[in-house]
């Protein structure tokens, strides 16, 4: 039953017994129906519903029989819900709310005084438990997540980004690691997505965002000692999550930090992923507010999306940052050197600067080179570093 229909119950009639197969739910459109369960012959009543109330839903959401038996008290008219319609809901939703689903269906099924659960084979009692345990983790680092951001457990580390012509440092991305007292140093692949997940990016992201002002002003500073000029112009990249530019304080925090510490906002270059764009025409306000606003907004793994070259004429950025995916591929793939030329050519014509992600090997950095690559990233110029191992790199290549 994939849509949802329509059914009538003249006054008294059983719409199902205890221990049924439940194959629907029932939301009631008219009259009114007990709920009510049987010991020793007698009935108890458990409830009273009406009109905009649903029942029969705890066997479709846990594939078990009947806990109760329903009777109308009136004639009535029902809307049937197909188990179908509400496994395709309960698929989607998070892990930890179908956990706390099945909990609080285990405790309605104890109150009613019936089993909770039909009888499950072994393999099936294993994968649930797997399943339940897995969902417990997941709290379970959300929960440390939060802590650690309480704790400022956090650690920016920055790798660098090259001239193409010399291999000269002319910026960061500054990249935020997690030190857990239970876990060691997590990498970001493995929180960011979880943070991603709960409010808990945006606070995560300003964290990150002063941290990379700070640094770069104590960068800056380090540089203007050493070589004499008043300043460096050295920039930080900084990754932006589509939820931070959707918090009302996002323009606040550009507005207020950069100016704490005294750097330029050209200087802080704010990177967001092709993803984001996809959720609509408000991003192209908050892109245009955000260079308004003197902060250079750069495009990161450019290429992956369907679209890619419709967004340099759609969007205004003023870097993209070709997919390491492509870079991997220049030295033994001819169609994706031409791929990767003609990226190049239309964001030179655009007036776009382009930076290459990825790159491991010093063919690979000859070759984006000659393709006319001005800007190159990756562990072969260094992985990501620490402060003071950002510091101490600096002074060696001044």
């Amino acid at each position: 039953m994939s849509q949802t229909t329509l059914k009538k119950f003249k006054k008294g009639d059983l719409i199902f017994r205890a221990h049924d197969e439940g194959d629907c739910a029932y939301i009631i459109d008219s009259g009114r129906v007990q709920i009510f369960t049987e010991s020793f012959g007698v009935e108890v009543a458990v409830s009273s519903l009406g009109p905009g109330e649903i029942f029969g839903e705890m066997a479709i959401l846990d594939h078990s029989t009947r806990s109760a038996s329903a009777r109308a008290l009136e004639d009535l008219q029902v809307s049937i819900v197909s188990r179908t319609q509400f496994q395709q809901r309960m698929d989607i939703a998070d892990p930890i709310v179908r956990l706390l689903v099945s909990i609080l269906l285990k405790r309605m099924r104890g109150n009613l005084g019936v089993s909770e659960t039909p009888q499950l084979s072994e393999k099936h009692r294993l994968d649930a438990q797997e399943s339940h345990n897995k969902v417990i983790d997941k709290i379970k680092f959300e929960a440390e997540l939060f802590e650690a951001l309480m704790d400022q457990s956090f650690l920016l580390y920055f790798q660098p980004i090259v001239k193409s012509a010399d291999f000269k440092a002319v910026g960061f991305e500054a990249l935020i690691r997690w030190q857990s007292e239970s876990r060691g140093m997590v990498r970001p692949d493995l929180f960011m997505g979880v943070a991603e997940e709960t409010s808990l990016i945006v606070p995560i992201g300003k964290w990150v965002f002063e941290k990379a002002c700070e640094s770069l002003r104590n960068f800056q500073t380090f540089l203007s000692s050493k070589i004499g000029h008043e300043k460096s112009n050295i920039f930080l990249a900084v990754n932006i999550s589509g939820k931070q530019f959707s918090d009302i304080n996002f323009f606040q925090m550009l507005e207020t930090i950069p100016k704490k510490y005294g750097v330029k906002e050209n200087d802080i270059k704010l990177e967001i992923t092709e993803k984001i764009l996809l959720e609509g025409n408000i991003f192209f306000y908050w892109i245009e507010k955000c260079r308004s606003m003197g902060f250079p907004v750069s495009l990161d793994d450019f290429g992956t999306g369907y679209s890619m070259l419709s967004y340099l004429s759609d969007f205004n950025v003023d870097t993209i940052k070709i997919d390491q995916s492509f870079v991997r591929k220049l030295e033994q793939e001819p169609k994706t050197r031409i791929i990767v030329q003609a990226i190049i050519s239309i964001a030179k014509g655009l007036r776009v600067e382009v930076v290459a992600e990825g790159v491991e090997t010093e063919k690979q950095a000859i070759i984006l080179r000659e393709l006319g690559c001005e800007y190159l990233q990756g562990y072969f110029f260094g992985k990501p570093i620490s402060y003071q191992e950002t510091l101490n790199y600096l002074e060696k290549n001044l």
